[in-house]
């Protein structure tokens, strides 16, 4: 049992950064585990974003205890693998790579 569940996390998508503290003053990003080399990346990576649903982001997502994704867009970057969780109250896009 216990191995099944350390499999499956270690095959799931962490969460890395969000979009204000993963890039620095001039736009580049600071987060190596990111694909976006700037925030010039980021936005147009943003653009082909795909809206999925809460099983397959629970699916692909190992969310931390103390991260809430209610209310969050769930997102996906195909061309990247990039999940994200989009909290559209604050404006924040929170990636899991």
């Amino acid at each position: 049992m216990f191995i099944k569940f350390l499999i499956e996390n270690l095959t799931k998508k962490h969460y890395v950064g969000n979009c204000v503290n993963s890039f620095d003053y001039d736009g580049d990003c600071i987060i190596p585990q990111l694909p976006y080399n700037t925030t010039s990346d980021f936005a147009y990576a943003e653009e082909n974003y795909t809206p999925i649903d809460k099983d397959t982001f629970d699916k692909n997502v190992s969310v931390p205890t103390n991260f809430s994704i209610k209310n969050h867009k769930l997102l996906h970057d195909k061309e990247n693998d990039v999940f994200v969780s989009y909290d559209t109250k604050k404006d924040i896009h929170h990636f899991f790579t």
